[in-house]
């Protein structure tokens, strides 16, 4: 309850007379809350805290004085009310703990998958030099020959990973190398407006923990002015004041900006994985992510804890508020969930396609050793379904666009019931939060539902039969390709077998010419001993 009285006469003889005026307005004010109505009494409870805000300076409250025992007037100390404080300290710091813990466990699995794609990474590579020999010795020996790969891969298998091997799986696992394969998987060539759009993406994925640290630092520099300069007569002045720990803020979002703007150089650059300079600044990349991202993650909290607060004290006007936030948020986990379903569907109906008699893989099959089959159809695969949207990235961007259309609706509707509606009234806040479920089941029943299973299934097949005549195409360019590279192999075989048997030739002649003049001095010596 706010209250702005007014002094008569608007100045104080002194500080005496003022704290006179002030302990007089407290005795009004109470007698006022307690008997008003005439027909009506009360008593205030006994948390209630009554404060005096001057314009300039520390609110004062009214207490006992222990020499006098009367009321006075002293300045507010947040030591007075231990329980307001307790409950602001651990409002601060479990938000605090949660966020270190959630980021924690974040970082580990992704460390942990991290890890895993390089083993898998290594493996490949070190597969694909005895494919190379497999497919070689197969066409040479007119496809008499598969037992190559096996041996080498058992080899391979017991061999530990070169330096090599370690630095490119290293380098091809970093975090715009990762972000980059998931919007275009295949790094398939694309035109400059493509490209810069893929390169804002980047860019956007490395900055994302500064954004909502700027948005919170904006509103708490709002904020804090609002309440600093409510009374102050100079008001523009003070609103222009900084305010440190806001400018504090934006300090670290816009420093963690630069450094990912200037790693995502390097990557463009392709400069040296293990150059110093580029060395240091990956380090410092990753660590100005991981601490505005759990900063980022502590505000959230933070603010989420306060509207539930809010929400238990005032829960008529709070609770259309969280009732949209929530429904938002499952309408969009469901849509990504019904995108995902379909994604993973399509794929396995694909990969059996492509394993049946009639699909091309199997005749392709008939000449390429299956194992290079297979390195070829997993390169290819990713690509293609990103084509038709099937991806990962391109799923969770279907999502993320189906989530933005239903905050469109959202503030929409708020906006209306902020004009026609009282936010005060418990039977308007019911009706509006029917309004709001209404309008996200409604839009899940056109976006998210199943609908005619036919249908759905035709449409599927449809689909699946264009990413296998995709794939199909793929795979009779890379066998055409293979068979110049055949007839290259067997020219070159040819030309080393003809130059090998030359060389035979032309030894066995000087061997011979030799042996017949030791014939022709022999039967001379016989001669002339006869």
């Amino acid at each position: 309850l706010r209250l702005d009285p007014g002094f008569c006469p608007s100045v104080a003889g002194s500080a005496g007379e003022e704290v006179k005026r002030l302990i007089s307005q407290r005795a009004l004010l109470i007698d006022t809350l307690q008997s008003w109505p005439a027909d009506s009494s009360r008593i205030l409870p006994p948390t209630s805290v009554l404060l005096y805000r001057p314009a300039v300076g520390v609110p004062k409250v009214f207490g006992l004085d222990a020499n006098t025992n009367q009321i006075a007037v002293v300045p507010l100390d947040p030591a007075m009310y231990p329980a307001l404080v307790n409950i602001y300290v651990g409002g601060a710091v479990i938000p605090l703990i949660v966020a270190l813990a959630l980021c924690a466990l974040l970082v580990s699995f992704t460390v942990g998958l991290i890890r895993k794609r390089r083993r898998e990474m290594i493996k490949d590579a070190q597969d694909s030099a005895a494919i190379f020999d497999e497919f070689r010795e197969m066409r040479l020996n007119k496809r008499g020959g598969r037992t190559t790969l096996q041996a080498e891969r058992e080899e391979r298998a017991a061999m530990e990973a070169t330096p090599k091997d370690l630095l490119d799986a290293a380098q091809k696992s970093s975090f715009y190398h990762v972000i980059h394969q998931l919007i275009n998987p295949g790094y398939s060539q694309k035109d400059m407006t493509y490209r810069f759009f893929e390169a804002t993406l980047l860019l956007m994925a490395g900055t994302l923990p500064s954004w909502y640290v700027l948005k919170a630092a904006g509103e708490m520099k709002e904020s804090t002015l609002s309440s600093r300069c409510e009374l102050r007569i100079d008001k523009c002045k003070c609103l222009g004041e900084p305010v440190s720990y806001a400018n504090l803020l934006n300090i670290f979002g816009y420093v963690q900006m630069t450094i990912a703007l200037c790693e995502l150089l390097g990557y463009y650059l392709s400069m040296a994985y293990k150059g110093l300079l580029w060395k240091m600044l990956r380090h410092v990349f990753y660590a100005s992510f991981f601490l505005l991202g759990t900063m980022s993650v502590y505000l959230l909290i933070l603010n989420a804890l306060w509207v539930l607060v809010a929400a238990l004290m005032t829960p008529i006007k709070v609770l259309p508020y969280a009732v949209s936030i929530l429904g938002v948020l499952v309408a969009g986990g469901h849509y990504f969930a019904r995108l995902n379903y379909i994604r993973v569907r399509v794929t396995k109906n694909v990969q059996i396609r492509l394993t049946s008699s009639k699909s091309l893989a199997v005749k392709v099959a008939e000449t390429f050793p299956p194992s290079l089959l297979q390195l070829l159809m997993n390169k290819n695969l990713s690509a293609v379904l990103s084509e038709n949207n099937l991806s990962i990235f391109k799923t969770f961007l279907g999502a993320l666009k189906y989530t933005a259309l239903l905050v469109v609706t959202q503030i929409f509707l708020f906006i209306a019931f902020q004009a026609f509606t009282d936010t005060r009234n418990p039977y308007a806040a019911c009706i509006n939060v029917g309004l709001i479920i209404s309008s996200l089941m409604g839009c899940d029943s056109i976006a998210a539902s199943r609908g005619d299973a036919v249908a759905e299934t035709i449409r599927n097949q449809e689909l699946e039969q264009r990413i296998e005549d995709s794939i199909h195409y793929v795979l009779s360019v890379i066998l055409a390709q293979m068979e110049v590279a055949y007839k290259v192999f067997r020219e070159a075989d040819h030309k080393e077998k003809q130059a090998t048997s030359d060389y035979n030739e032309s030894t066995i002649s000087g061997s011979s010419f030799t042996g017949s003049e030791e014939e022709e001095e022999e039967e001379e010596e016989e001669e002339e001993e006869e």
